[in-house]
């Protein structure tokens, strides 16, 4: 599965709403900022973190998207998945997120 499929699925199950909190965390508001160049969310299983990241993926998309940044931004993400080895690679991470890179950004 790509990262948009497991995005897709994973919005499908996610309410409304969650995960809305960590858009008024200050690393958060640094990373959309750029104050940071990379976002990383971890924590110990059964956290919800997948489902906070889809909803921090589909605001920072929402923002792209509807011209709250310059037109040559793109938002780029990888869901690691201990149930599929192919989402538990790096290399894989690295091959998803240029491949986002490039299909949103020509320059790329």
């Amino acid at each position: 599965m790509s990262p948009i499929d497991i995005f897709e699925k994973i919005s499908k199950q996610r309410l409304t709403g969650t995960g809305s909190w960590v858009r008024n965390q200050q690393v958060f508001q640094d990373w959309i900022n750029r104050k940071d160049a990379i976002l990383c969310l971890a924590g110990s299983s059964g956290f919800r973190k997948t489902f906070i990241a889809a909803s921090m993926v589909s605001y920072s998309d929402d923002l792209v998207s509807h011209g709250g940044k310059e037109s040559h931004d793109s938002v780029a993400y990888f869901f690691f998945r201990d149930i599929n080895p192919q989402t538990r690679k790096v290399d894989q991470c690295l091959r998803d997120l240029a491949y986002q890179i490039y299909q949103n950004d020509a320059r790329f």
